[in-house]
């Protein structure tokens, strides 16, 4: 029985001398096992952040400049025209509560661009009969004093009042402004059964 046992043994080791060969020698080294399944790839390196510039600040846009208005340079300053004279007539009467009144016609003459004021003195009367005078007649505009003659007047109309011319001056005026009138004969007489001096009529005349 031992000696079954032993063979039995002996034939057991030769088995697996036979399936698994001949023991390594101890001078060689154990090859490396093979890594199975894929291999991790090897960490690559992190790269570093690169700080990325940051945009430049974009200015807010601002409107289009816009052409300032053309300014249109004010008229050069010119002097205003001067008025033009006018013409215009009118007249005016004493009243002595007599018979013997002086009429005054006046009228505005364009001189350029002044204007002349034209007065002309008229006795209004029935029959009248005077001599020959000197600077009986006085006109008198805004206090400046003209003086003309008149005569001799012989009148026939003892039925209706006439006029007769007694003399006439011209002064310069402005335009825009009143002037006062005045017209006085020196008559010196007696008239209607009444002693008379002065005939005098007086008006403001406006110049237009």
């Amino acid at each position: 029985m031992l000696l079954i046992t032993c063979l039995i043994l002996a034939g057991a080791i030769a088995i697996i001398f036979m399936v698994e060969g001949p023991a390594p020698k101890k001078d060689t080294p154990a090859p490396e096992p093979t890594a199975s399944a894929t291999s991790t790839p090897l960490p690559t390196a992190t790269p570093e952040p690169t700080a990325t510039p940051s945009p430049e600040p974009t200015a807010e846009p601002t409107a289009a400049p816009t052409a300032a208005p053309e300014t249109t340079p004010a008229p050069e300053a010119t002097e205003a025209p001067a008025p033009t004279p006018q013409t215009a007539s009118g007249s005016f009467r004493s009243d002595t509560g007599n018979w013997l009144n002086v009429v005054v016609k006046w009228s505005l003459i364009p001189d350029g661009e002044k204007t002349k004021l034209r007065l002309e003195a008229y006795a209004e009367s029935y029959s009248l009969e005077t001599y020959k005078r000197v600077d009986d007649v006085a006109f008198t505009v805004n206090g400046t004093t003209k003086y003309d003659s008149s005569g001799p007047l012989n009148v026939d109309s003892p039925h209706e009042l006439v006029e007769n011319k007694l003399g006439s001056a011209v002064f310069d005026v402005e335009s825009g402004t009143n002037v006062t009138v005045n017209v006085s004969w020196h008559f010196n007489g007696n008239y209607g059964k009444k002693d008379i001096e002065y005939v005098k009529a007086e008006q403001t005349i406006s110049i237009p």
